[in-house]
């Protein structure tokens, strides 16, 4: 596909792109004598 083929070599020097990494920890929370996973969302960027 021409399009396809245009986009995957297009120059990317002298632009900046934004970006944003996400990723996520889940650990172990004990609460009324009981344990459970809970998630801890790490973004940056």
């Amino acid at each position: 596909d021409p399009m396809v083929n245009e986009w995957q070599n297009r120059s990317l020097s002298g632009t900046n792109y934004p970006y944003l990494m996400t990723d996520v920890l889940y650990i172990k929370v004990r609460e009324d004598h009981e344990c459970f996973l809970k998630a801890a969302i790490l973004r940056s960027g």
